[in-house]
């Protein structure tokens, strides 16, 4: 995989990718923003790190994501909706932005966010959304949430010995815990699946 910049163009890549060095994909270099399409699998050859940026454009991921070949870094800058709709596994998953709604499956990371050094899994966006039955597995680090609005896996969230964190990205909303009033609501099957030392809401 090669870098790519457009100004707003939208991205197709249909064929398979391996990644052989760090690469950032971009669609919004001096515009608003263009959609970037992913349509098969990505993999790397020793751990190489994806940067995505969309700006006002959706990010879609249809392949497995480092199935054969697991990922660095995952970062994602920007996006108006963030779809990855098979596993991805990688060092760190980091989302500092989504407009609108991300959707993600099976989801594996090894080690710690750089700008963190505790997390292996960091969202920040308007909605998050994990695929029924699905799962994330930090490999013994933290998870921190910051959503307005939020499905959790519901066969396993592991932070193992770690802190998982939920926040609301507007701070005057509420958090409930299997409490259907709140607008953001933790239902009992995914606190179920919550396996960590700590969950911090």
């Amino acid at each position: 995989g090669s870098n790519i910049s457009t100004a707003s163009g939208q991205v197709m890549i249909s064929g398979p990718v391996t990644l052989t060095h760090d690469v950032v994909w971009n669609t919004a270099a001096s515009g608003p923003g263009g959609n970037l399409s992913l349509l098969n699998t990505i993999d790397a050859t020793s751990g190489q790190n994806l940067t995505l940026t969309s700006g006002a454009g959706d990010i879609s991921v249809t392949g497995k994501v480092g199935a054969t070949g697991p990922l660095g870094d995952v970062l994602i800058t920007s996006a108006r909706n963030t779809t990855f709709s098979d596993s991805l596994s990688a060092k760190s998953y980091q989302q500092l932005s989504g407009a609108k709604t991300t959707f993600l499956g099976n989801v594996v990371t090894t080690g710690a966010v750089p700008s963190s050094g505790t997390d292996g899994f960091q969202f920040t966006g308007n909605e998050l959304h994990f695929a029924g039955a699905s799962s994330l597995d930090s490999t013994g680090h933290d998870v921190t949430i910051t959503a307005d609005l939020l499905d959790l896996p519901t066969t396993f969230l592991n932070a193992t010995g770690k802190t998982v964190t939920i926040q609301t990205l507007t701070a005057s909303r509420g958090i409930g815990l299997n409490d259907a009033s709140q607008p953001l609501n933790i239902i009992a099957p995914e606190l179920a699946a919550v396996h960590a030392a700590n969950l911090v809401v």
